[in-house]
């Protein structure tokens, strides 16, 4: 097999052209059909275009190279940004996953068979039918207790903060944070001048008021900066088995000897609510979800929104006429942004009134301050399970915490806070709206955490937030009160 000629089926360039200068595609200009079978071919044909360019761009730039590791550095991102356009279509139903899966495999074979990348190194995997399983109820628990502890054999004092327990009934996930807290232990060394904070919640004993007692089998943590300059660790440690629904208290003695006493009580039946979406409209929905990120003064991946979009216009997913991309460039000429290429010709559409608003309250930095222990469980969204276990603000800035005891593996759409399958959509009972940015989480096992950054800051008025996971046929929402206690964590924890 040929490197240079594996996308055989790829259109060509004066298919290209007409797939850029089209005047109509998905049910004709202005409305936001679903892709038909000769679209479908040409969305198809698009992303074996863009993953034939991108193999010679790399080819090209390994004549240059001259280490190994260079190479690979250029395979792996040559892979990542064909995946990316990938999990995009497939995520709104333009492409097939098998369809994208193939594309993908070529480009890895052809970056292997060039010498750009060992095949040890090849980061795909096939992709497993989902398992219909039984059904699993989960349960979340309010926690928000805070503990300082030491861990055996250092002089290493750590502070803990225990966010919810969730449970299936089978065993149980106890989430939760730590850092050091000696002030000295900051900056880029901070992380490699003691042990991981896990080693606290390696080996935990529990004990419950009905005499119950539990291992921890380990736990699961990744860390990042806090914009204080302090490394923070977070994660979730499981038990098992589950401490039962009339338990009142457990007992979890971590490593260091502090006794730390979780609640049990029976938490708040939340309102949800599920409602079935048209995939026909699914392009427009991916969108409409992430324009208003470009409103906020820390936009969260910027450029892959307008890349996207015009992605999604050259493949003949949208038409130039359709109103998620006027309501794009409305919101690039509110921001001053020149949008490139084809999109430069999109008239600007009106900016819907939530957005505006949105825009108005950036920067205000007026948010409330505190934290609210949610605990709140979605229903089910085509097989994502979330808890959003706490909301912590302050003025200039509003963080929601998500936990997932379960979440579909698909390597080619990447980690689960960027998931392309799914969005968040964010408002108060104000009336007001909220982008949601996802930053860096932890993954492992079908589980993850992960943070969602507001923008703007959760308005301290506000008495309730309307949390929604949406897919491409289906939405769930949580309403979670806002009963906002003292934060004792510390005021750099974003």
């Amino acid at each position: 097999m040929r490197p240079a000629g594996i996308l055989n089926a790829c259109v060509n360039q004066r298919n290209v052209l007409e797939l850029y200068g089209q005047e109509s595609a998905v049910n004709g200009p202005g409305t936001a059909g679903q892709a038909s079978p000769l679209d479908a071919q040409q969305a198809a044909n698009y992303l074996r275009l863009r993953a034939e360019e991108e193999l010679r761009e790399a080819m090209s730039d390994a004549q240059v190279q001259a280490t190994a590791d260079d190479l690979a550095t250029t395979a792996k991102a040559c892979m990542a940004r064909v995946a990316s356009l990938a999990g995009v279509l497939t995520a709104v139903g333009a492409v097939p996953g098998p369809v994208a899966e193939g594309v993908l495999a070529d480009l890895g074979a052809a970056l292997v068979q060039g010498r750009l990348l060992p095949a040890s190194e090849l980061d795909s995997a096939p992709v497993a039918p989902a398992s219909p399983g039984r059904p699993v109820s989960v349960r979340a628990v309010p926690v928000g207790v805070t503990a300082a502890c030491g861990l055996d054999g250092f002089g290493f004092p750590v502070r803990l903060r225990f966010g919810a327990l969730v449970t299936d009934g089978q065993s149980a996930r106890l989430t939760w944070r730590a850092a050091y807290t000696d002030p000295a232990l900051t900056g880029p060394a901070a992380p490699f001048q003691g042990p991981d904070p896990q080693m606290a919640l390696r080996n935990v004993t529990a004990a419950d008021d009905l005499g119950g007692s539990y291992h921890g089998k380990g736990s699961a943590v990744g860390g990042r900066f806090s914009e204080g300059g302090r490394f923070r660790w977070e994660g979730w440690s499981r038990l098992d088995p589950a401490p039962p629904a009339e338990a009142r208290w457990l007992e979890l003695m971590p490593a260091g000897g502090v006794l730390v006493r979780i609640p049990l009580g029976h938490g708040r039946e939340h309102a949800v609510t599920v409602a079935a979406l048209d995939p026909a409209d699914a392009a427009v929905r991916y969108l409409d979800a992430r324009s208003p990120t470009l409103l906020s003064p820390d936009p969260a991946r910027p450029p892959g929104v307008v890349a996207m979009a015009a992605d999604l216009l050259a493949a003949g997913v949208l038409a130039p006429g359709s109103s998620s991309l006027a309501r794009l460039a409305a919101v690039a000429r509110r921001q001053g942004l020149s949008l490139p290429g084809p999109l430069a010709a999109i008239p600007p559409g009106r900016l819907p009134a939530e957005w505006a608003s949105m825009a108005d309250r950036a920067g205000a930095d007026t948010g409330a301050s505190g934290v609210v222990f949610a605990a709140a469980v979605l229903p089910e969204v085509e097989g994502a399970r979330c808890v959003i276990t706490e909301l912590a603000s302050r003025p200039d800035i509003s963080t929601l915490r998500v936990y997932a005891p379960a979440w579909p593996y698909c390597w080619y759409h990447g980690l689960p806070q960027h998931d392309d399958r799914y969005h968040w959509d964010v408002r108060d009972d104000l009336g007001g709206r909220y982008a949601a940015s996802a930053c860096t989480g932890l993954s492992g096992g079908g589980e993850a955490e992960f943070p969602l950054r507001l923008h703007p800051p959760v308005s301290p008025l506000a008495r309730e937030l309307e949390i929604t996971l949406a897919g491409r046929t289906s939405q769930a929402s949580v309403r979670v009160p806002l009963n906002w206690q003292d934060d004792e964590w510390e005021s750099d924890e974003f």
